[in-house]
């Protein structure tokens, strides 16, 4: 019985993998690694505690669908369709945006590898292999292939912090560590805060890969809890991890520390080689490419799924016999792709503010998915202890929110 049981739990695997995969991205290699190059190991705790009071809302989404047997985005619009109208709106810029932020900075890693071609091409080339991969299997191949990502970027990972600890150098004596309390630095939290460890909108994606996990194989809600706590978690150690490159490797260093997330990457690379051995570029190289082709195909896929359960839903009720039928998933995918492409193609420029924009937005609008998240949670009886845990992370993420904008407004 107990054999059955680890063998029925290990097939439940992926959803939590495959939202692992989109984590690790913009939030891990960027900013988690960021915080560590401008400030050390001083935000450390900050990462652990936006991780921790983020988990309940995100848990919520894989109880509600295991126990209604319904996605979250089918909550949302039973509670009302203006919720489901703000979800859609809300994911329709992330869409686009994201899909755009994400190539490009897939694009410019590879580019270390292969200098002879654009950003532009490398970006198109990208975008068919994640066709090919994702328009043939869809689900099937993406909860795969996010496995042996997060599998191969969790084991290399932690070889390269390993590397950078015995090899690490620390900052001169005179060196003066910059603090993040600071309202310079307020603009680079609230990014780092909205998308750790993922924007709030993948709560519902999530449960649309699991409601596709569900057609390959049964999951109980403990196997389903297993499989998202297991990405979850994992998920925050690699923050943490990020982090600790950063603080290892860059921290103190004379060389200003780029903040546009290509940018970054690459120097970050650069750095790397140059501090412990130019043959130490490749693993860090191929740690980072992982990290975003795994996110790049995370959010083609699940931005396309939602944008599709979305049209779904809001579409009016037929009156023939004939019922409304959204359209397919290789079309949002494909018409999701070539909206991110033409914003990288003439508005590259542009991509770093839309991106901002696209982060900004996700942080002020945490607390209200939150929130309605929690409302879903709520048809079923929950312990006293997970509602207490939900509302002061509720409280946080509201507290948080209110805080920028008001700086916003009176700055």
């Amino acid at each position: 019985m107990t054999d059955i049981t680890q063998s029925s739990r290990l097939r439940a695997i992926g959803p939590g993998v495959i939202l692992a995969a989109a984590a690790v991205g913009a939030s891990h290699l960027v900013a988690s690694t960021q915080a560590g190059a401008l400030f050390g190991w001083q935000l450390w705790w900050v990462i652990l505690l936006v991780n921790v009071l983020k988990y309940p809302f995100f848990r919520f989404a894989v109880s509600y669908t295991l126990q209604h047997n319904e996605s979250l985005i089918a909550g949302y619009h039973r509670k009302g369709r203006f919720y489901l109208w703000a979800f859609t709106a809300l994911n329709l810029v992330a869409a686009v945006v994201n899909t755009a932020g994400v190539l490009l900075l897939t694009a410019s890693l590879l580019q270390l590898f292969i200098p002879q071609l654009s950003t532009t091409v490398l970006s198109w080339l990208i975008l068919v292999n994640c066709w090919l991969i994702l328009l043939g299997g869809q689900y099937r191949t993406l909860d795969r292939l996010s496995k042996w990502i997060m599998a191969s970027l969790s084991i290399a990972t932690v070889i390269a912090v390993g590397i950078a600890w015995w090899n690490a150098v620390p900052p001169p004596a005179d060196f003066v560590a910059p603090s993040p309390w600071k309202l310079s630095a307020l603009a680079f939290l609230v990014a780092m805060v909205g998308w750790m460890p993922v924007p709030i909108e993948l709560s519902a994606i999530s449960s649309l890969w699991l409601r596709s996990k569900q057609k390959l194989t049964q999951v109980t809600l403990a196997h389903g809890l297993f499989d998202f706590n297991l990405g979850y978690w994992v998920t925050a150690a690699l923050a943490l991890l990020f982090l600790a490159l950063g603080a290892l490797v860059q921290f103190g260093s004379d060389q200003p520390i780029a903040m546009a997330g290509s940018q970054f990457a690459s120097q970050f690379v650069s750095m790397y080689g140059s501090t412990i051995g130019q043959w130490s570029e490749y693993l860090v190289g191929a740690i980072a490419f992982l990290c975003m082709f795994g996110t790049t195909l995370a959010v083609l896929d699940g931005y396309a799924r939602t944008l599709r359960e979305s049209q779904r839903l809001l579409l009016p009720k037929s009156t023939t016999r004939k019922p409304n039928r959204p359209f397919p998933l290789n079309i949002w995918i494909i018409g999701q792709s070539i909206a991110g492409m033409l914003v990288i193609m003439y508005f590259k420029s542009a991509l770093g503010p839309m991106l901002t924009f696209a982060m900004t937005l996700a942080f002020l609008t945490t607390p209200f998915f939150a929130w309605l998240n929690f409302q879903l949670a709520k048809r079923r009886p929950m312990s006293r202890l997970l509602n207490v845990y939900a509302w002061v992370g509720l409280v946080y993420l509201a507290g948080f929110a209110l805080g920028y904008l008001y700086y916003l407004l009176m700055s």
